[in-house]
Order: structure tokens, then sequence, then C-alpha cells
């Protein structure tokens, strides 16, 4: 099948790198439990129904094909899946979307419980020292712990054996960061960071840890000066704050050119729109190229899927984004995005134009009583008309009125 998308502009769909969905935690009374319920490595995001059909759908409306779907809650919160954004399965024989990649990740967040639970850990030391001693429990247990077969028996920590299976840490707070790099460098673990938008504040050293990372576009809203009082009660590192973080994404490119770099449209502020962040960010120097990157390329070798989606190639996965116009300009319409050669139409393309050269006459076409040309140009919605009537006296006497237009 030929579609014919004259004038249309088509894209790779975009990868969206961190999208966290409920998952069931395992029952307490399971034989091999962790003593802490904040450890569940053995927990999958697949235990559950994935990722909503409703939030599959906005994804798809901003343009994504597929995402990184991690579990949500605990400090050791289980093993992640790369996963088709489609339309959920209306066959009932069938049930879920297509599935990229099973695992790739263990996922961690520094997540504390506060000083009011009684369930360990209440701080962030008391999250770090959790993190360090079920890695030192898991190393052990691959080092000493086989039986005759040469096999572990099934528990907990077993799933964190695997020295290759890269960590991907969670980070609220963008000292967080070299918490998570010195754990991962301590038990020799690959490791990727998912920042707080925050990352400018402490940008070299940042860049100097040299880790792959997944942005969000978190820009703190306009703070309130509409009084001499509000101004006065505004700190100064709120104030930067504000001005500083539309610069964020831009800043990281520049300071770590050779490392993966993604974009996530989680964690927006609430009734904020990512395209609209995006614009901002490339407003404060992100280049087009770099954004499209980081939507495309960056988070498909990042999620381990460079292979299938990314890129619009031979062999690939057909996940395409087909737009108006360039695909961050604010005009742009979105018309259909393709997952796995498969449409899903987001928006209506406009009826056929009228554009060109017309003429209307009333009587014999060789000496008409009333003739008019029209000359049509520009959108449906704004079209301009350059127009030319000449009556029959006129035509006698090589007379015609004037030329007339209107928009």
């Amino acid at each position: 099948v030929v579609h014919d998308l004259s004038g249309e502009h088509v894209y790779p769909a975009f990868i969206d790198p961190f999208i966290e969905v409920e998952t069931p935690r395992p029952d307490g009374d399971q034989p091999g439990r962790h003593w802490n319920e904040n450890v569940t490595p053995g927990r999958s995001v697949l235990d559950g129904k994935g990722i909503e059909a409703d939030k599959a759908k906005s994804r798809r409306e901003l343009g994504f094909g597929a995402a990184l779907v991690v579990p949500e809650g605990g400090v050791f919160a289980g093993s992640t899946a790369v996963v088709s954004l489609a339309e959920h399965p209306t066959d009932r024989s069938v049930e879920r979307v297509e599935m990229y990649r099973n695992g790739g990740f263990q996922a961690l967040d520094f997540e504390t419980r506060g000083w009011s639970s009684r369930s360990y850990p209440t701080s962030t030391p008391g999250v770090v020292a959790l993190m360090r001693q079920t890695l030192i429990d898991a190393d052990w247990q691959a080092e000493w712990a086989p039986t005759l077969d040469g096999s572990n028996p099934a528990n907990a920590i077993s799933p964190l054996e695997d020295r290759a299976t890269p960590l991907l840490f969670d980070c609220a707070h963008e000292l967080e960061h070299f918490l998570a790099a010195d754990i991962a460098g301590e038990f020799d673990r690959p490791v990727v960071l998912v920042g707080n938008g925050m990352e400018f504040k402490w940008l070299d050293g940042i860049a100097d840890l040299g880790l792959d990372m997944v942005v969000p576009l978190r820009f703190p809203a306009r703070p309130d000066v509409s009084s001499v009082g509000k101004a006065e009660s505004v700190e100064l590192e709120t104030m930067m704050a504000w001005e500083q973080a539309p610069t964020n994404p831009r800043r990281l490119v520049e300071k770590m050119p050779d490392v993966n770099l993604a974009l996530t449209a989680s964690m927006l502020p609430k009734g904020r729109d990512f395209h609209d962040e995006l614009r901002i960010a490339i407003k404060n120097g992100l280049s087009e190229d770099d954004a499209l990157a980081m939507l495309t390329t960056g988070p498909a070798v990042i999620v381990g899927v460079a292979d299938q989606i990314g890129t619009i190639e031979k062999g690939k996965r057909a996940n395409l984004l087909v737009t108006s116009g360039p695909v961050f300009d604010k005009d742009s319409e979105f018309y259909d995005i393709w997952i796995d050669g498969v449409r899903h139409e987001l928006g209506d393309r406009p009826g056929p134009g009228f554009d060109g050269d017309w003429r209307f006459y009333v009587g014999p076409e060789d000496e008409p009583v009333f003739e008019m040309t029209l000359e049509i140009s520009g959108s449906p919605d704004k079209p301009k008309v350059v127009g030319t009537e000449t009556w029959a006296a006129g035509l006698a006497d090589g007379e015609q009125a004037e030329a007339h237009s209107s928009e």
C-alpha cells in the first residue's frame, strides 16, 4: 500500500524512556521474600496491567510510539520493559500490547517513608544503607550460595546477582545523581540516571560523571512578584531556578556531548504541555536537531532498542509520526502516528484546497457577458484571493475593472 504524504513531514515516532506504572507488590507471605517490603527486584512491571489505555493515548497524541515502563514504588522497584504505546488490543485472546524488550533495567528509587512511618528506611542515609546492603548480599549470594548443581535457590534478591543488568536510578534531587553514581561504581554496575530537571545547579559535577541520563522538562512557574511584599518574599534561589531551568537541556547537551541523553514527558508540572515546554527549551538554546535526537535515537540507545526503533530504516519497525510541518513548530498539526505499521489517527487533515487560477464566465465562452479570473493561494483556512472581473462592454472597449484582493 502506498500512502501519498506529499507536503507532509515524517519522523521516527518518539520514545519515552521513563513512565511509572502501578504494579502489584509480591505477597508478604511469599517464600523467599525480602525482610524489607521496599526491596522487590523480582517484581516485573509486566506483572500488572501495564500502561493504562488513557495514558498511552495521551502519549500517542504527543508523538510517542514506545516507552520504557517502570514499576511504581519501592527502593528496589523491580524490572522494566519497553512496550508499544499502540491502542490496547480488542481481541481478548491478546492480553497486552507489543513488547520490544522485557527486562533491561533494575529500577531503584531514593524513596523514603518519612519519620512518621514505621517502615524502614525513613531517611536518605537509610535508603543508601539499604541499597548497599542489598547489593552486598546479592554479590555474596552469587559467589558463595550456589547449590550443588550450580544454581541458586530463588529468593527476593536473586535478580540482582547479574552484574551486567543496568541500574536505573530515579533521582528526585540533583544531589542524588552523585549517590547513584557512587553506589553503581562501588558494585561495578552499569547505570542510567533519571534526572529532576535541575541538573544545571551541579552541572560540572554531574557532567563529570559521564552517565547516560533521562531528563524531564520541569520548569518552575513564574514567581509571584505582583506586589513589593510578595517580591521581597521570593528567595533568590527560586528566582534563579525559574530563570535557569529552561536552559537545562541545552546545557546538558553542551557539557555532555558524548553521553546519551533523552527527554521524558513524565514529571511535567500540572497543567503544562510537553511540546510547549519543549519549545521553551528550544527558545533557550536547545537545537531542534538535539531535541529530536533526545526523543528518538537517544532514548532508543538508552533503553536498548536501537536495533528496532528510533530511526527510519529498512528492517526496523514502522513507528512513524506524520505532521503537517516541522515537528517543533507551534502551528504544525500531528496527523498520524504509526506503531508497528498500524495507523493511529491524531488529527484531521485539511480538505482539498483550491490553489491555482480559476475562470468564471456568463454567456458564451468566447464572448462572455461577464468574466472573472481568480488567483487563489495560501492555506484552506486562510486563503488569499486576487480577482479580476470584466464586463462585456468593457471587453468591446478594451477596458476592464481593477483587480482587487481579499484575505
